[in-house]
């Protein structure tokens, strides 16, 4: 699984930003995830009741922003794999290792 989100999650479900809006960060605009140097870009689920402007991502599933509302872990994750679906490969390494935290130390 850690190869696939790695290597293949961006190409299985690949991201096209869109129009800027407010929504709920995701990737590294995410108030959780902490990258050294975060690229100036920020973005977003789309959200009604979001507060962050950026550009408009599609999550992985449809009920993901939902579902990330009641699970923190959940949402710190699923924002970790947005990394990996739009980061360099300096981001990328540090999301897999922020990852790796998740699925062996929870």
């Amino acid at each position: 699984m850690e190869g696939f989100i790695r290597y293949g999650l961006k190409y299985a479900f690949p991201i096209k930003p869109g129009a800027i809006l407010t929504g709920k960060g995701t990737a590294h605009s995410a108030p959780t995830v902490r990258l050294d140097n975060p690229p100036i870009e920020h973005y977003v689920w789309p959200d009604p009741e979001g507060r962050q402007k950026g550009m408009l991502i599609m999550p992985l599933f449809p009920g993901a922003v939902y579902s990330s509302g009641k699970d923190h872990k959940l949402y710190e994750m699923l924002a970790l794999c947005d990394v990996m679906r739009l980061g360099t490969n300096k981001e990328m390494d540090v999301a897999a290792r922020l990852l790796n935290n998740f699925i062996y130390n929870t």
